[in-house]
């Protein structure tokens, strides 16, 4: 029979590659952390270390186990978080993470939504950054989180997602720009003129995002529209971009170099523990639902 407290310890043993990181990482004593690992050893008759100096080399078994020890430990440290707040109070405040990426449709979608069922819910539109936003989901301090996609199947830290979809971006200009008024325009046109580039956008590693060679990256998406409308190129969402278009402010550029428009995903976050908290998961829903109208 193995415990979790094994299981734990030699997750932590193996990840950091010594007793003594493993036993500062669990806030448990070094002689603790190796009582569990050998516990372990002789329920299963062999060997998953071999002490090196003050080092534990994992053997050819423990790198077989690991993968699944780091799921049990997964799922129990989840288990546990998910119990503790149980003993919570039903939420007062939501503060919802999110970058450039987000449309601005989907917030007054769920704004009303939100209005109409949780009418004493302060809801935080946050702007963050993805390492802040992580952090901050494990910590409790963000409650849901809309960011681009990164490509990993497993969850990082104690966090789950739901992937919404994907959102189509397009090339932008002032109305008054030379390429506003350009029937065919190349990438050979795009690298001759200053392009402005959020910085969310190269953090969130979008292709096509650096293509002229004078570059401006902007932190802020107000500055970067109004810089927009007066000189310089773009990439952003059509969904954001939209309500630029039809004031007549932006035109979108069509490149006969790209036939169809480059799209990025995005992914909603929240921490496991709230995975079934009743206005979580309503929200959930209504993030999935807008998903479902909107993007592809």
């Amino acid at each position: 029979m193995f415990t979790l407290e094994q299981i734990s310890a030699f997750t932590a043993v193996y990840h950091h590659g010594s007793y003594s990181a493993a036993a500062r990482v669990l806030d448990k004593d070094r002689t603790t952390v190796r009582e569990h690992v050998i516990s372990l050893e002789d329920n299963l008759g062999l060997p998953l270390f071999t002490i090196v100096g003050r080092s534990a080399r994992p053997t050819e078994l423990a790198h077989r186990l690991y993968p699944r020890a780091e799921i049990l430990a997964r799922q129990a440290q989840e288990f546990t978080l998910t119990a503790l707040a149980a003993f919570d109070h039903s939420l007062t405040t939501l503060n919802i993470y999110h970058d450039v990426l987000l449309p601005a449709s989907m917030v007054i979608q769920i704004e009303q939504q939100a209005a109409e069922h949780f009418p004493q819910l302060q809801l935080n539109w946050l702007h963050r950054n993805r390492d802040e936003t992580l952090n901050d989901l494990v910590s409790g301090e963000a409650h849901l989180a809309i960011m681009p996609h990164r490509g990993k199947i497993i969850p990082e830290k104690q966090i789950w997602y739901r992937s919404l979809g994907m959102l189509p971006l397009s090339i932008y200009v002032g109305k008054e720009h030379p390429l506003a008024a350009k029937e065919d325009v190349s990438l050979k046109d795009l690298q001759l003129n200053k392009q402005y580039i959020s910085e969310n956008h190269l953090r969130a590693g979008i292709d096509m995002m650096k293509i002229s060679p004078h570059q401006h990256i902007i932190s802020n998406n107000d500055v970067l529209i109004a810089l927009l409308k007066h000189q310089g190129w773009a990439v952003l969402s059509r969904i954001f971009a939209e309500e630029y278009v039809e004031s007549g402010e932006l035109v979108e550029l069509a490149l006969t170099d790209i036939v169809n428009a480059h799209r990025h995903g995005l992914t909603l976050y929240y921490p496991t523990q709230l995975e079934s908290d009743p206005t979580i998961s309503q929200f959930i829903e209504w993030f999935t639902d807008y998903a479902r109208q909107y993007m592809d």
